[in-house]
């Protein structure tokens, strides 16, 4: 860990000396924390540089790339294995952390080369059928698809895609259900003839 005098001086007045990738360094300060399950930010406060600067170095150095994307199975490795090891668990932070650091429970899917809602829909019913996305995220998916389908006039015969029910139907239907109802009710109070 640096220093406070270190860390201002390497920031005084903006001309500190920026800090020089150094591949062996680096890559073993990579292992060193995320085998105990910490974050880049960690990485990053012990280097003495930018989150930016890290991304940078992803860019521009493969080895660096290469590491982390290695390295960052040491984390969540850590992370998944934290319940069992820890008799106070905490697993509403776990599972933020599980979600933000590694996209647990994040769905995988994406509908960015997906033109028409037909491929749209296609597309989510295969990643349901693989098990990549969830029920709620293929219902997610297919009502946006058939909204988009609307928009785009893809379906014409909107009504039997989505039409609201307007106020008279829904009445309808509330009176059909209370006369339901009150039959059941009838037909309880009702005594059996023997």
């Amino acid at each position: 860990m640096i220093t406070k005098k270190e860390f201002v001086e390497s920031v005084k007045d903006g001309r500190g000396r920026p800090v020089t990738y150094d591949k062996e360094k680096h890559t073993s300060l990579l292992y060193d924390l995320f085998t105990k399950g910490k974050p880049i930010s960690a990485f990053c406060a012990e280097a003495n540089i930018a989150q930016s600067t890290f991304f940078e170095w992803k860019n521009i150095h493969p080895e660096f790339k290469e590491a982390y994307d290695r390295a960052i199975n040491f984390a969540e490795t850590y992370w998944h294995e934290m319940p069992a090891n820890d008799p106070n668990f905490n697993f509403p932070y776990w599972v933020i952390n599980m979600r933000n650091r590694f996209g647990f429970g994040k769905s995988r899917f994406k509908l960015a080369d997906k033109k028409k809602a037909t491929e749209m829909m296609q597309a989510a019913k295969e990643h349901l059928d693989e098990d990549k996305i969830t029920v709620h995220d293929y219902v997610a998916i297919v009502n946006s698809a058939k909204t988009q389908a609307i928009i785009d006039g893809e379906c014409p015969d909107e009504e039997k895609v989505y039409r609201p029910s307007t106020r008279e139907e829904l009445l309808e239907k509330k009176a059909l259900l209370e006369s339901i109802v009150e039959k059941q009710r009838l037909l309880k109070e009702k005594p059996i003839d023997s």
